[in-house]
């Protein structure tokens, strides 16, 4: 199997994102948390595997004998069985868990992998002077935030701030983006609205509020509120569609499975929705 990688995972030599490592943690894990653990242990697996001979060892719970740095500095932390620092051997099926590793991926690193070189480097610039751990994090990184959001709204936002933007900046006037929306439940509304309304329209105060509440009415009407049974409606992944709406079905009325005829009509009836709240702002 051809191992997964992408310039996000390791974009300098001042960090690397090991977020997807080891492979058993629970969802709410971030390595943030116990940075100062952390930086320990990973110098101490990073000597260890310096000096022992290698042999197989089962992972379990939620460290990695072989997550280390991979630079004297200790600024970038990676698998130290990879490939790239073993002279092309891949040793991660020691772990037991190699086959789990080749294919890791996360959603964000596919994303970015679609962008271009100018809008990657832009979204990069959300993440200088961080390094491996906070770059790790998805509390601490707002790149992964962006990211989720989709080119699209990244290229709009590119636009507005041609020069890079700051964390600072992005948090302070793109709290929208940053925090107070959800880029797996509204980047379909937001794709629609500055198809008619510039980026700095979204930035008013009165935003998130005007939207979210038309928003809960759409739901109200929509959402699935109990378990559809097994039958022959495809799972909404299935379906050709906008992948920012495929989200929206999802996450935002909480299907899992639904007619296409059926998400063509919500489709459009929420883009009725959003046109209905972009007229009332004037656009």
């Amino acid at each position: 199997m051809a191992a997964q990688f992408s310039y996000l995972c390791r974009p300098d030599d001042q960090k690397s994102c090991f977020a997807c490592c080891p492979p058993i943690r629970p969802s709410h894990y971030d390595h943030a948390d116990f940075k100062t653990t952390l930086r320990r242990q990973l110098w101490d697996n990073t000597i260890s595997l310096r000096k022992s001979a290698l042999k197989e060892k089962i992972i379990t719970g939620y460290s990695c004998w072989g997550l280390g740095f991979l630079n004297q500095r200790g600024t970038q932390a990676g698998c130290l069985l990879h490939p790239a620092q073993n002279q092309g051997r891949d040793l991660r099926d020691l772990t037991g868990y190699g086959d789990k590793c080749r294919r890791e991926l996360c959603r964000e690193a596919v994303v970015f992998s679609e962008l271009s070189a100018e809008l990657g480097a832009f979204v990069l610039s959300l993440a200088a002077g961080l390094d491996c751990f906070d770059y790790s994090s998805r509390k601490h990184n707002p790149v992964f935030t962006l990211l989720n959001w989709g080119s699209t709204i990244i290229e709009h936002l590119s636009r507005a701030k041609p020069d890079g933007l700051t964390r600072k900046t992005f948090h302070e006037q793109y709290a929208f983006l940053a925090k107070e929306l959800d880029p797996h439940r509204d980047a379909f509304a937001l794709e629609l609205m500055l198809e008619r309304l510039p980026l700095q329209a979204l930035q008013r105060p009165e935003f998130p509020i005007q939207y979210k509440k038309a928003l809960a009415g759409f739901i109200s009407r929509h959402e699935q509120t109990v378990s559809a049974p097994v039958n022959n409606q495809p799972y909404v992944h299935q379906l050709d569609l906008p992948l920012s709406f495929i989200h929206f079905l999802r996450h935002g009325l909480g299907r899992t499975r639904v007619l296409p005829s059926r998400a063509e009509t919500m489709k459009n009836e929420f883009e009725e929705e959003v046109n209905r709240l972009i007229d009332e702002w004037g656009g």
